[in-house]
């Protein structure tokens, strides 16, 4: 997204819509994908923080707690708009649904697609 607002702001390109369920922030004039007649497209980026595989959950609660008051604070909010990443917290249950829910999503298109990794 960083990348594209420039570009957009700049004239160089036109944005036709923005491939996540919101309007982006950064450019609010431009319509989501469903906006923009495709209602099925929602490729939304996200990103998680993660840790290994059976790390404590006093230790995820922790970290959890920390990294929601770090997105909270003003500095960070407004550094991450300024790359065009809206912001929002969750829970160490909710990152899992989400991520169970992509991989059967994902999973699927790949499957279907026929392609392979030899």
């Amino acid at each position: 997204m960083a990348t594209a607002v420039r570009l957009v702001k700049s004239g160089k390109i036109k944005a036709l819509g923005v491939a996540g369920d919101k309007r982006a922030a950064v450019l609010p004039d431009v319509p989501t994908m469903a906006e923009a007649g495709f209602p099925t497209l929602d490729v939304s980026v996200q990103f998680f923080i993660l840790g290994p595989a059976g790390t404590p959950k006093p230790i995820i609660a922790a970290l959890n707690s920390e990294i929601v008051k770090a997105i909270a604070t003003q500095d960070v909010r407004d550094r991450l708009a300024a790359a065009g990443v809206q912001p929002k917290s969750s829970s160490p249950e909710e990152v899992t649904a989400v991520l169970k829910s992509e991989v059967a999503r994902w999973g699927k298109i790949v499957k279907e697609s026929g392609v392979r990794m030899d």
